[in-house]
């Protein structure tokens, strides 16, 4: 039986942007990665593109997803019960 992977972009809001651009940054700081060897290795996007989307917390899933292999890092994405903290 194959899996079915529900597949969706995330409009994130200001808070979460701003949190994911600084975490982000941080990252590339500490493995001494510049946004131009970012945008190389993800391809398909622009120095520019790409900067401006960090700016504007205008990220989708599947940037992220980019974004975090070329960190070398896996993203996950949680949905979390506020009421008892239980991992959905």
């Amino acid at each position: 039986m194959t899996k079915s992977i529900l597949k969706f972009n995330i409009k994130l809001n200001r808070e979460v942007g701003e949190m994911l651009a600084k975490k982000i940054k941080k990252i590339m700081v500490d493995r001494e990665m510049t946004l131009t060897q970012m945008v190389d290795k993800i391809g398909g996007t622009s120095l520019q593109n790409l900067s401006q989307k960090l700016k504007r917390d205008n990220l989708n899933e599947k940037e992220l997803q980019e974004i975090a292999k070329a960190l070398g890092c896996e993203l996950r994405i949680e949905f979390v019960d506020l009421a008892t903290g239980e991992v959905l």
